[in-house]
């Protein structure tokens, strides 16, 4: 649940680079026209409230749409939302402002600027903010809001630490630290366990004193450990949601010596040579599946798993652990 305040609210998103001016340098001048912007009977938002839920919504900034807008101002508990974009165009900056009521989606306001640069940007920020600021102040005010808005979104996969645990058929198991970077992307690094299987080809030495082929089998299966790193991509914003995700690394396999050759002599003084199949010390994997809230399921294919060849389709059941839940 967002936190509610009383009074009426208003955010003020950073506005957009258009052409000719840095994004750096338009947050600057951004940050001019809050100093000015007071309309009269409502309450501006921090900054940092307004880039929290920008990042755990994963909305693109410098290009929300009208959807987008009303949305981030329902979130943030706001009448009015205000955006702008700059631009420079033949030395000239031309600065355009638009207010959007959340609750209408329409726009309300907008007022617009252009100088050259030998004027003080300042200035005109300060003027623009206060023609603004008095459109606002003579817009009939809204109700107060009567409840929270319940935030599904950001309940689900929001930024943050986890810490994420997986087991599937045929013996595998990981646990890796994840970052949740956005509720689309996360990167982590982690370690787990597995089988291959060991196979083995049979020559034996025949009457001319010649190796020749024999027979080819498993031999037994030797547990690996593959240590990665992985990148997880997903829809956001739903309690359901599909996945793909990526692993690379290195393998560890607990039992090197079943992958050494040795020979044999058997009781009619036959002699044999076993040659083994060389493991996989590049740990590949990748899965796709389906998630719902934090439990995912879903089939992969790796290289760390066996029967007799040295990969095999999988099927995994995980949960990612929010860190904070912990502590």
């Amino acid at each position: 649940m967002c936190s509610i305040s009383q009074g009426q609210r208003i955010a003020v998103i950073n506005f957009n680079a258009g052409a000719g001016i840095s994004q750096t340098d338009v947050d600057g001048i951004s940050s001019i026209f809050n100093t000015y912007f007071m309309p009269k009977g409502y309450t501006l938002v921090e900054r940092t409230q307004i880039d929290r839920v920008i990042n755990e919504q994963g909305f693109q900034r410098g290009s929300f749409t009208q959807t987008e807008m009303v949305r981030l101002g329902e979130i943030l508990n706001v009448s009015k939302v205000v955006v702008g974009d700059i631009s420079i165009i033949m030395g000239e900056y031309n600065v355009d402002v638009r207010v959007v009521d959340v609750r209408s989606g329409s726009i309300v306001a907008k007022d617009g600027m252009s100088w050259n640069s030998n004027s003080s940007y300042r200035e005109m920020m300060k003027q623009l903010a206060d023609r603004i600021s008095a459109q606002i102040e003579a817009l009939p005010m809204d109700k107060e809001p009567e409840k929270a808005i319940k935030l599904e979104s950001s309940q689900y996969r929001k930024t943050g630490h986890y810490l994420s645990f997986a087991a599937g058929l045929p013996h595998y198991f990981t646990i890796a630290y994840r970052y949740q970077m956005t509720p689309s992307i996360a990167v982590g690094a982690g370690a787990g366990f597995g089988d291959v299987s060991c196979n083995q080809t049979s020559y034996r030495l025949n009457e001319s004193n010649v190796w020749e082929y024999s027979y080819s089998d498993p031999a037994g299966s030797s547990g690996v450990v593959p240590i990665f790193a992985e990148i997880d991509l997903r829809t956001p914003k739903h309690k359901w949601s599909l996945f793909l995700n990526a692993k690379l690394g290195f393998n560890i396999y607990t039992e090197p010596e079943k992958f050494e050759d040795y020979y044999f002599e058997n009781v009619d003084n036959d002699q044999y040579f076993f040659d083994f199949d060389s493991p996989n010390l590049l740990h590949i994997s990748a899965a796709l599946g389906v998630s719902y809230k934090y439990l995912n399921f879903g089939i992969g294919y790796s290289n760390s798993i066996a029967n007799d060849v040295e990969e095999f389709p999988y099927l995994f059941l995980s949960y990612s652990l929010p860190l904070e839940t912990l502590f």
